[in-house]
């Protein structure tokens, strides 16, 4: 998750919209992630487009993972996920 938030670092500085696709284990780090990557989703001067998180067995189990990563995006109130 680390890779996205220099990615994000990067597109700040371009014009053309990029496409994001976030896969993650919703561990802390990756949890911040996202919600930086939201954030700056909602942002018009950062031209990314979530288009959607797949969630992969790691820091806990799938199921975990899966409620974990819901939460988060209930908590920014990003449940579309790539509506901008």
């Amino acid at each position: 998750m680390t890779i996205i938030l220099c990615w994000l670092l990067v597109y700040t500085f371009l014009k053309e919209e990029r496409i994001v696709l976030i896969d993650t284990d919703a561990g802390l780090d990756d949890t911040l992630a996202i919600m930086m990557a939201v954030r700056a989703q909602k942002d018009p001067k950062i031209p990314i487009k979530i288009v959607g998180i797949t969630c992969v067995f790691g820091n806990t189990t799938l199921d975990n993972v899966t409620v974990n990563v819901t939460k988060v995006l209930q908590t920014v109130d990003a449940t579309d996920v790539s509506g901008r």
